[in-house]
This record gives structure tokens, sequence and C-alpha cells, in this order.
């Protein structure tokens, strides 16, 4: 069943789909009416959307432009445009006559038509290219997509100069010589003379 796309409002209806090329950025969106009037718009008229949105205005439409009929996106190729109507009437112009124009406008009269009849269809016809052409815009296509951003040449980082420590001076200290302490005299232990007892000698009486 798929998703949707882009979200209708009551009595409105799709009338065109069209894939953009990213690379094309100068692309037009033609438009025509029901009444023969058309225009071109730039695409980057219209911002970039998520899926299932209202969408933007394309025209300013009025009881004389009738409804829209057809919208396409022209690419450089596209030469020429056939406008078929309703009651058989057929008109061919170049894609170079249709102006372009703004998104609120109406357009300009591509097909004179009368009170009864309609736009039935709109047709865009391609330039006839050579094949020779045809093989040149093919490797252009090709050399778009797989172009590649330029690399850039890896400069050869130059050696840092290696940094030698120079060794630090030393400082010198002024060392202080503390004089020796002299030893401290012993303390002579004076041990006290025994005391003797003399004998009282004795006369001996005879």
């Amino acid at each position: 069943m798929g998703v949707r796309g882009l979200k209708l409002k009551p009595g409105d209806e799709l009338v065109g789909m069209d894939v953009l090329d990213k690379h094309d950025t100068n692309a037009d969106l033609l438009v025509i009416t029901e009444r023969g009037i058309g225009k071109k718009t730039q695409i980057s008229a219209w911002p970039m959307q998520l899926r299932g949105g209202v969408g933007v205005k394309v025209a300013n439409l009025a009881e004389k432009t009738g409804n829209i009929v057809a919208a396409q996106v022209l690419t450089k190729k596209d030469e020429a445009l056939i406008l078929t109507s309703q009651k058989g009437q057929v008109i061919r112009t170049t894609l170079r006559s249709v102006p372009r124009l703004t998104r609120d406008t109406q357009g300009v009269i591509i097909m004179r038509l009368s009170p009864e009849d309609k736009v039935a269809a709109a047709t865009v016809i391609k330039k006839k290219v050579s094949e020779e052409e045809e093989e040149v815009e093919n490797q252009e296509k090709v050399e778009k997509h797989t172009e590649t951003k330029p690399v850039k040449p890896r400069v050869a980082r130059k050696p840092k100069p290696k940094t030698v420590q120079k060794p630090k001076p030393k400082s010198k200290s002024k060392t202080v010589v503390k004089p020796k302490a002299k030893p401290k005299p012993k303390a002579k232990i004076i041990k006290p003379k025994a005391k003797v007892a003399k004998k009282s000698a004795r006369r001996v009486k005879w």
C-alpha cells in the first residue's frame, strides 16, 4: 500500500509527480492549467519538506486559469512543448517562450481555447542529441557522481630538535664545620682510705 507522500485537502487531486536530480540545481517546474495558461518556476522556490506534508502553493488559480492539468520538471535536454485540447486542437511551442515566474502567479497564455474547450494533455519534447554528444554527457554524469574531494598531500613534519639538557651547576653550599665537643672529664671516684687502727703499744713491766 505504501506511505503518504502529500496530504491532500478535500476535493483536491494529484496531477503530477517527477524525480529531481540533486546535481541539477537550476531545474524548472513547468505548470499548465486547463485554460492553456502556463509558466516555469525555479525548483529552489520550494523548500525541502518531509513526506506527508500539505505542501506549498504552486500557482495563483482563478476562474480564468482553471485547475492544473500538468506539472513536470524540466531539464537541459528539454526543448519544446506540445499541448492537446479536449476538442482536438494541438499546439507546439518552444520552452524558451514560456517565461520563468514566481510561485504566487498565474502565468501567461500558451494556447488560446474556445470557452467550451480545455487542455487535455501536455507533452515535453527533448532535444535531438547525436551519439557522440550523448556519450560525452554520460561521461560527464559518471564523472560528477564519482567525483571525489582532492586529497591534500601530507606534509612531512620537521623533526623537532633534540633539546640537550644542561647539567645543573652544583650549588656550592658552605659546609659549616662544627668544632668537636671536648670530651667531658670523667669524674674520679675517690675511695676513702680504710682507717687502720693503731695498736697502742703497751709497755710491759717486768
